[in-house]
């Protein structure tokens, strides 16, 4: 990423914009989070097709945006401009590659995006593509069955998260029918373990500012309903390597397998914020404070990461809220 200044004042603070912001309360709260720590002046403002979304009763304003394929550059960047926003953050698959491909232009204009570069998005999008990777101990895909030498498998959406339509633990006829209810299936094996999710920040130096590994206690519908960090420094010094030589930026999410071996097969990497992310803001990892203030040109350097170390329990809950 390019090494340039926001255009703003040091005692001035633009607002944040969250992008599909959705039912997304966790991620709202923990931004929040970030930058009240450095002006109450900062206001978080929601952004989604339509204002009749759970988040629009959290946020401090809210823009009902129109569709991706719609947006005019020029016309976004007006309205960002005129509501202040001088941080974006992409918050679902689908809008990384258009916000990685336009980064450096709504740079130029003041306004800073917390995402990959376009190459590392794309591969980190498609599946497929991410298995093909070298050294990183990624479980192998493919578009054929033939070609998975296992006994068990997992079939899955090449692109996107799609984590509800996943079949997991099949036997080879099991999989082949339930590719036929997917619209782009991927194979690949089946391996028995404990699922792990490493939350990481790397900075815009692409040094890694800290890891908070989880793990996936129960998982419903594909997300984290049960989550629990954990404490390993040989398993965590193991996924930075990993982790650091992805050339990614900014608030990442690494899924893995560990087997009773305690070898690593690397699932996927999902270059954004995650549903149940919020526990690794609780345990130090202050992503939404580092990101606003690199986004002020700040070097984080001397803002440490104030890990936590112990476990922490996450148990994630619908809540009724009263207005």
């Amino acid at each position: 990423m390019k090494k340039q200044k926001i255009k703003s004042s040091k005692n001035s603070y633009g607002n944040v914009l969250i992008l599909s912001s959705a039912a997304k309360v966790s991620l709202i709260e923990a931004v929040r989070s970030g930058t009240s720590k450095i002006s109450k002046e900062i206001k978080i403002i929601g952004g989604d097709l339509s204002s009749n979304v759970v988040s629009a009763y959290f946020v401090d304003e809210f823009w009902e945006m129109p569709r991706l394929d719609e947006i005019d550059l020029d016309e976004f960047v007006n309205e960002c401009i005129h509501r202040k926003i001088t941080v974006i953050i992409p918050s679902r698959d689908g809008e990384l590659e258009f916000f990685s491909k336009n980064k450096d232009f709504l740079l130029s204009k003041g306004i800073y995006v917390m995402v990959s570069s376009k190459d590392v998005i794309n591969k980190c999008i498609d599946k497929l593509e991410f298995s093909k990777q070298e050294n990183l101990s990624i479980i192998p895909s493919s578009k054929t069955i033939k070609e998975i030498k296992s006994e068990k498998f997992v079939v899955k959406e090449r692109f996107g998260a799609g984590s509800h339509s996943i079949g997991i633990n099949l036997s080879c006829e099991e999989a082949i029918t339930h590719s036929k209810n997917l619209t782009d299936p991927i194979y690949q094996p089946f391996i028995s373990g404990k699922e792990l999710s490493v939350d990481a920040y790397i900075d815009n130096k692409k040094n890694i500012k800290g890891i908070v590994m989880r793990e996936r206690v129960l998982v419903v519908n594909g997300e984290s309903q049960i989550t629990k960090t954990i404490i390993d420094q040989p398993l965590e010094n193991s996924f930075f390597k990993i982790i650091n030589s992805m050339n990614l930026y900014g608030h990442i999410i690494l899924q893995a397998i560990v087997d009773e071996e305690s070898n690593i097969h690397v699932i996927e990497c999902n270059p954004r914020f995650g549903g149940a992310s919020a526990i690794s803001i609780k345990s130090g990892l202050d992503s939404f404070y580092w990101l606003y203030l690199e986004s002020r040109g700040e070097d984080i350097q001397r803002h440490k990461f104030m890990k936590i170390n112990r476990e922490i329990k996450q148990v994630r809950s619908h809540r009724d809220t009263y207005l």
